[in-house]
């Protein structure tokens, strides 16, 4: 759905992945993934303010990593889920800035649960109509069966330019 003020998305999706190409006796993993997305567009000055949220979710067979010579599914399966939201600031002349927040849980069966959760801000300013810098900041925190430290997070830091050659 689109309108003026409001975009709304969703999508789901079964698979199958042949395990191995060069075998006619492998398992084939088979899977589903649902997303959706809602993005608010809201006139504020002489911009727009853009809250938007979205989320995933995946389902998919295991394959056992003790099948030695053959290819195996095991009983399990693998989850993982995303969820996302924030904020983005987009004014006339294209200048902008954004924040946003991002959790993604891996749960391969059994196996150790990964939570990894990221947080974005950025600034983008357009020099000419066709060239912009933008500089973005995003600090992550990798949590293990629920096990986060304190101080644990990785930061990293952009400053980009780019131009659009016509």
């Amino acid at each position: 759905y689109r309108s003026d003020w409001l975009d709304l998305n969703a999508a789901t999706q079964l698979f199958q992945a042949d395990t191995d190409t060069s075998r006619a006796d492998d398992q084939t993993i088979n899977g589903w993934n649902a997303r959706a997305g809602v993005r608010g567009k809201f006139g504020v000055g002489n911009g727009k303010l853009q809250p938007f949220a979205n989320g995933t979710f995946l389902r998919n067979d295991l394959l056992d990593p003790d099948a030695q010579g053959t290819v195996r599914l095991t009983d399990q399966f693998f989850e993982g889920w995303t969820a996302s939201g924030g904020v983005d600031w987009v004014m006339q002349d294209g200048h902008g800035a954004g924040f946003q927040y991002a959790v993604v849980r891996e749960i391969p069966g059994d196996d150790e649960v990964q939570t990894l959760s990221v947080i974005n801000a950025a600034g983008s300013y357009y020099l000419t109509p066709s060239t912009s810098i933008t500089a973005r900041y995003a600090w992550r925190v990798l949590c293990i069966d629920d096990d986060c430290k304190i101080g644990g997070g990785a930061q990293s830091g952009f400053l980009t330019m780019r131009t659009l050659l016509r």
